[in-house]
């Protein structure tokens, strides 16, 4: 067994997620669906309105992106490695006034995406994470 798996279930990994906030955690980019929270000692699930999340491989690496002016805290996390190759999100629907001007529609904006090939080093992507309560940095 590795050092980065748990031995609780097959497949869960141990890493590292940096967050925003103090009271609620948010995800520590503007990249990621802000409506995401994530709760201490709760599983978070990817939802349909977002791909997977990212988790770092090593402090190290977690440290190096909050030094970069990224979240304000560090904790570690298992995670469930998902097989998609890419960070995604919904965008907002963009509202315009039907011609008739009796009213308003909602249009698609579509989604934006990050490959994992252009995240920073040592990004991994998970379907679900399992935050710890201890704030690590």
């Amino acid at each position: 067994m590795s050092e980065n798996q748990t031995n609780q279930k097959p497949g869960i990994a141990v890493g590292y997620k940096v967050f925003s906030g103090k009271r609620s955690l948010k995800p520590a980019t503007e990249a990621a669906l802000q409506r995401i929270r994530y709760v201490p000692e709760q599983w978070v699930k990817q939802g349909s309105d977002h791909g997977p999340f990212a988790v770092f491989e090593t402090l190290e690496q977690a440290k190096i992106f909050k030094e970069q002016g990224y979240g304000t805290q560090i904790r570690q996390v298992e995670y469930a490695p998902s097989n998609e190759p890419t960070l995604w999100k919904k965008l907002p629907p963009n509202f315009s006034r039907n011609r008739w001007g009796k009213g308003y529609h909602a249009v698609s904006a579509g989604t934006t995406e990050r490959h994992i090939s252009e995240c920073p080093e040592g990004t991994m992507l998970a379907s679900e994470v399992f935050v710890h309560n201890e704030v690590i940095e």
